[in-house]
């Protein structure tokens, strides 16, 4: 049995209803997406610290053992690595400049690390080595706070987190270096001492200078 339909009644979307319907997907997608990216940038920061909670407790740990910051030894410094905190000796020992823990029991004093465990891929990169190697440029990451190549603990961003100070001065005349750790955050920015911004910080250290 054939069937025959009739032309003026078949279905279809005119003109009008099209343009309908296209409204209506970018009307809900303006509404979806700034949810989407919300909750993108929820779980970024949320990955970020729970990162510098497990830092900044692997810090608590060195600091019982040497009762200072992380720093390279003195006696091991070269021109190109500075004397400032950094997150290297949580994973290398600061005066052999190996993984070999030196902690000796009968001081309870001494390194005896590896404080953290390094991710593949988890390097420290200067601003300059970054662009050299085709990668985005890390604003803000220099010599300072590591050198090329050095292990890393990386935020959500997929940036290195590092250890900052300042110098407060308060109302009796006390100086006082206070220590961060801080995520240069969503903008990959990494915002000069005493400057926040978008950066994530916390506390995790302070010495009187004065």
């Amino acid at each position: 049995m054939q069937t025959f339909h009739d032309s003026d009644t078949a279905c279809g979307f005119t003109l009008v209803e099209l343009v309908l319907v296209l409204v209506i997907v970018a009307v809900l997608a303006g509404l979806v997406a700034p949810q989407i990216g919300g909750a993108v940038e929820r779980a970024e920061t949320g990955a970020t610290q729970a990162s510098m909670r497990t830092v900044q407790d692997a810090i608590e740990s060195y600091l019982a053992d040497h009762g200072e910051l992380p720093r390279p030894d003195p006696g091991l410094l070269t021109g190109s690595r500075l004397d400032t905190p950094q997150l290297r000796y949580l994973f290398v020992n600061p005066a052999s400049e190996t993984p070999e823990p030196s902690f000796d029991p009968s001081s309870a004093t001494g390194w005896r690390g590896p404080y953290l465990k390094q991710k593949i891929d988890s390097f420290y990169l200067t601003d300059s080595e970054a662009t050299s190697r085709g990668e985005p440029e890390r604003l803000g990451f220099t010599a300072q706070y590591g050198l090329d190549d050095d292990p890393a603990v990386l935020d959500g961003w997929s940036l290195p987190l590092v250890i900052v100070s300042e110098d407060v001065t308060y109302a009796s005349g006390a100086v006082w270096r206070i220590y961060y750790l801080e995520s240069a955050g969503p903008d990959g920015e990494l915002a000069p001492p005493p400057n926040l911004e978008d950066d994530l910080r916390v506390e995790i250290h302070r010495e009187r200078q004065s």
